[in-house]
């Protein structure tokens, strides 16, 4: 869906757009890197979930991430992460849930992304509830049996409300979990269109393609330019 509107955002601007997926694989990320700048790209747009990557740290050219935190010098543009967990707790709060669990990635990083759950238990724990977690890595998609795992954790700890990272994961629990209130996160046209009834935290597409490409822009014109580095963007909570 991003990846969709950033091409056609760029495509009017006059901008050739190649996308490159590296399947959350460390090794294929530094070829793309090492072939786009034998390509003399203008600039990077990247969405890496992998961390720790040193020629980010050492590119010449412009680079603007989404949602994860790649370097000091690279400016990130992300939802309100932060927010996003607290509207999700404030949802569950009104719903009667006074044993929630939060759903998390593995990440130990400073990305944005982290601030969700953060944003989650510092809301329940200023409302005296206290928020269970539940971690999963960030580098493989949710499998069935990972799905049947925290379903047994959810009623081995009596859960009665679940914050997913995602709207994937809150789809795939809600199978599972049916009578339980459950908000997932990203809110994307299609899933929503798909499953009207899913309740999420909804990150505007076309507010972060817009900041994204701005950014870029700059860096284009000017790559020393000083840029914010956390750019943040407004959610919403859709319940209906």
């Amino acid at each position: 869906m991003l990846a969709g509107a950033l091409e056609k955002a760029l495509f009017e601007r006059g901008y050739k757009v190649i996308i490159a997926s590296s399947a959350n694989n460390v090794e294929v990320e530094r070829q793309y890197l090492q072939m786009l700048a034998a390509n003399q790209v203008e600039a990077i747009i990247t969405g890496s979930h992998n961390l720790g990557i040193e020629e980010y740290e050492d590119a010449s050219l412009p680079i603007v991430a989404f949602d994860r935190h790649l370097s000091d010098d690279i400016p990130t543009v992300s939802s309100d992460n932060y927010h996003g967990g607290e509207l999700a707790a404030q949802y569950l709060l009104n719903q009667q849930v006074h044993k929630p669990l939060v759903i998390r990635d593995d990440d130990n990083s400073n990305s944005p992304t982290v601030k969700r759950g953060q944003g989650f238990v510092n809301y329940m724990t200023r409302h005296n509830v206290q928020a269970l977690r539940y971690e999963v890595s960030d580098k493989l998609s949710m499998q069935q049996a990972d799905v049947e795992k925290i379903k047994q954790f959810v009623l081995d700890n009596q859960i009665d409300g679940i914050f997913a990272n995602n709207d994937l994961t809150a789809i795939m629990l809600k199978n599972v979990l049916p009578n339980l209130p459950i908000v997932g996160y990203d809110g994307t046209p299609l899933l929503t269109l798909l499953h009207p009834d899913l309740v999420t935290i909804v990150q505007p597409v076309d507010e972060i393609v817009k900041k994204l490409v701005e950014i870029m822009l700059v860096k284009i014109g000017d790559n020393s330019a000083e840029i914010t580095t956390d750019n943040i963007v407004s959610v919403s909570l859709k319940y209906k």
